[in-house]
């Protein structure tokens, strides 16, 4: 199947062949493994562990409330973790599923994922700042300014800052870690932050 030279190691054509006939049925063992684990996971278990970033949960948990008075025989309980913890949360078996917001690597084959819910951005504009009653703002509104933005992998934030790059605006970038971090710096330097919902509603904030 494969034949080896000075150059390194290469299939033969029949090897390309085998190349080729063989994916499809690796998808299927893959397939097979996903089913028969969520077979086995639905079978046994009767508490489910939910892990999720705790300003998520205000959302997740009368989801569950509603599927618990649908079957009794399903508790749910739930865990606050960082979304950079999810994975490793779910591998070493302290969550059984983890609701994630928008993520930038890739999934090992073992985990599957499906998308429950779409979300636009939102920016939090403080008191104070010009664009405090505006309900829709652009790059453009943004310019010589500073905004905030969460210093963690996501797709999302890669996106904004791409598309910040590409506008050739003035647009300064500021990182926060946590919705309680961002919420200081935001209302002490008058800083517009990048969420995306849900969010927890503030007397000082005017989302658009």
């Amino acid at each position: 199947l494969f034949e080896r030279s000075h150059c390194g190691i290469k299939p033969t054509q029949a090897g390309r062949v085998f190349c080729e006939e063989i994916i499809p049925v690796l998808e299927q063992y893959e397939k097979a493994l996903r089913l028969a684990g969520q077979a086995h996971f639905a079978a046994e278990l009767s508490d489910i562990r939910i892990g999720s970033y705790y300003y998520l949960m205000s959302f997740i948990a009368p989801a569950c409330h509603y599927c618990h008075d649908r079957n009794t025989a399903i508790d749910f309980n739930f865990i606050s973790c960082r979304l950079c913890d999810t994975l490793d949360y779910l591998k070493n078996g302290k969550i059984d599923i983890g609701i994630c917001v928008d993520l930038l690597e890739a999934l090992p084959p073992c985990f599957y994922a499906v998308p429950v819910a779409l979300a636009n951005n939102l920016c939090k504009i403080p008191q104070g700042h010009p664009l405090f009653e505006k309900n829709q703002i652009s790059l453009h509104d943004l310019d010589h300014q500073t905004i905030l933005l969460p210093d963690r992998q996501i797709k999302n934030v890669s996106r904004i800052q791409e598309c910040i790059m590409q506008s050739g605006l003035d647009i300064q970038i500021q990182y926060f870690e946590t919705p309680d971090q961002a919420e200081s710096i935001g209302l002490a330097k008058k800083i517009v932050t990048f969420i995306s919902p849900p969010f927890v509603p503030s007397n000082y904030y005017h989302h658009a």
